[in-house]
């Protein structure tokens, strides 16, 4: 009778059960748990999203946290209704000058190779402003960016602000 099973065979099957016991681990562990997922034309809730329900239409398969009337997409921009990416500051995170900030966008939203930012007050006063200069285009065709923008101090009472891109998009930030 053949012996299947020697000590090298088993180690290798113990090995391969192992790592994908420690991708299965990683995934959920680090995986995006808390947003909203489109499914069959519509939005679902997945976890405890921060955010409210997306108000436009969705593609299904699309991923997207909305915040007020700016949204930003977990996947490849082409599935966004604006298709820019802010990834620092987080949203609605505590602004502190100079503020650094950083994404990509898609080429279309490039003026004349820049990319306009204005740190904006709950009464629509202009604290401070930079325009972005393209970095690299990522895997998906999208230009990066990175920039800090100097700004003086909130003199409202409300602690609410945003920052506005090219003078169209808002990002929630708070300018306590």
């Amino acid at each position: 009778m053949t012996n299947y099973f020697n000590h090298k065979t088993i180690s290798l099957i113990l090995i391969g059960v192992g790592i994908i016991a420690l991708v299965l681990l990683g995934l959920r562990l680090f995986g995006s748990e808390d947003l909203w997922l489109c499914q069959d034309g519509v939005w679902v809730m997945h976890g405890q999203p921060d955010t409210p329900k997306p108000s436009s239409g969705c593609q299904t398969g699309e991923k997207v946290t909305t915040v007020a009337d700016f949204e930003v997409s977990a996947q490849k921009p082409k599935g966004t209704p604006i298709g820019i990416i802010i990834n620092e500051p987080k949203l609605n995170a505590v602004a502190t000058s100079p503020l650094m900030i950083k994404g990509q966008a898609q080429v279309k939203h490039w003026n004349n190779n820049q990319l306009d930012l204005k740190l904006v007050d709950a009464d629509n006063q202009i604290l401070g402003q930079v325009s972005a200069s393209p970095g690299e285009t990522d895997e998906l065709g999208n230009i990066r960016f990175e920039t800090k923008l100097d700004f003086a101090s909130n003199t409202t009472s409300s602690s609410a602000g945003f920052i506005l891109i090219n003078g169209q998009f808002k990002f929630p930030i708070d300018l306590r």
